[in-house]
């Protein structure tokens, strides 16, 4: 229900930040030296990123919705991961990777770069020689 109110709002693009990344809540349940059982449980609420699509993909087709671009992201571990998930989204999409991209920019620049190099290269190669099959 969340999602859809989103969608029916004339948003430029929703990201998921989908179970699986980096996980907020938790971080600021550890960070507030709560002993709060609830709030603790709570941090572990959450979709996958694939769930995500799938229930965007379902609400597309309901009336009303404005927003139809989305950011994937949330336990994303490489470009074939991400093309496989935008490959499943039937709308404008586009995928995040902070996790691995952030391991990769503790580097010196030229490791950064190699990296991102190597995920476009990997990228553009699924989308030449692969299709995605629900």
């Amino acid at each position: 229900e969340s999602l859809y109110a989103l969608m029916e709002l004339p948003l430029t693009a929703i990201e998921f930040g989908a179970s699986g990344g980096t996980n907020f809540t938790e971080l600021e349940v550890n960070r507030s030296d709560t002993t709060d059982q609830f709030k603790r449980q709570l941090a572990r609420v959450g979709h996958t990123a694939e769930e995500m699509v799938h229930h965007v993909n379902n609400l597309l087709t309901l009336p009303d919705v404005k927003c139809t671009n989305f950011i994937i992201s949330g336990g994303i571990t490489d470009y074939l991961h991400g093309y496989y998930l935008n490959g499943l989204c039937r709308s404008n999409s586009i995928y995040g990777q902070a996790s691995a991209l952030l391991k990769y920019a503790l580097e010196d620049y030229d490791t950064l770069v190699q990296y991102f190099q190597s995920e476009m290269e990997g990228y553009a190669m699924a989308q030449a020689y692969l299709k995605i099959q629900e």
